[in-house]
């Protein structure tokens, strides 16, 4: 596709989402965006980062939405329930020790 950018006809990429069902995208999108949660949860305590880049803090916001996602993510078999129940119990207790 060319568009005109400053009075120059420039190529822009092919957007390959454009031509997806509305359901079948948004499901795209929602995996792939759980799929942030699976990558940036620490598997020994379950804080996750607030973001991909190398050294991001971690907060209680990011936490609260990866624990929000496991039920979702089960329902809609992107994770086994015995894996959810795993990465919740492994945050709820490293949240309960740090509380003591």
């Amino acid at each position: 596709m060319l568009t005109e950018i400053g009075g120059y006809l420039e190529k822009q990429p092919s957007n390959p989402y454009r031509k997806m069902d509305p359901i079948d995208l948004l499901d795209t999108l929602q995996r792939s965006s759980f799929q942030y949660f699976l990558g940036q949860a620490n598997p020994e305590n379950g804080l996750v980062a607030d973001s991909t880049w190398h050294g991001s803090p971690c907060s209680i916001a990011a936490v609260g939405f990866a624990l929000a996602c496991y039920p979702v993510a089960v329902e809609r078999g992107w994770m086994s329930r015995t894996d959810a129940l795993e990465r919740t119990l492994v945050t709820l207790l490293s949240y309960s020790f740090l509380l003591r």
